[in-house]
């Protein structure tokens, strides 16, 4: 699965009992908004928007290696922005591990703020938000 390949790929192994949500996607996120990026039938990319009553919350955001720096996130990203604005979200939150500069940078280029770091259960976690 591409979110556990990404996983692995940082860490260079995954605890897959850490991550149960992927085993049954639809009973998990079935009331939040799931986005798949594809190339043709291969799924490159995917982010999920947990849908609350005005604040959303990105999770699981992934991007196959061989297709980074193509711009699969920016846009999956854009389109989880947009579907927070649809439901009429006011504030979108995300967090990320502090060392992965690639991922902090895609959120602030994306107009998200930082807004905290703090210690997390592997590593030091970035916190950003996007006021809509």
């Amino acid at each position: 699965m591409l979110v556990l390949d990404g996983m692995a790929e940082r860490w260079g192994s995954v605890d897959e009992s850490l991550n149960a949500d992927l085993d049954d996607i639809d009973a998990h996120y079935g009331n939040d908004c799931v986005l798949v990026a594809l190339d043709g039938d291969l799924v490159v990319g995917t982010g999920i928007l947990l849908l609350r009553a005005s604040e959303g919350e990105i999770v699981r955001m992934s991007v196959h290696r061989d297709y980074r720096r193509r711009h699969f996130a920016t846009q999956l990203l854009a389109e989880l922005i947009h579907v927070a604005s649809e439901y009429g979200l006011n504030r979108i939150v995300v967090e990320t591990n502090a060392k992965w500069k690639e991922a902090r940078n895609l959120y602030e280029a994306s107009g998200f703020k930082f807004t905290h770091s703090a210690p997390g259960a592997f590593g030091r976690e970035s916190f950003f938000e996007f006021l809509i």
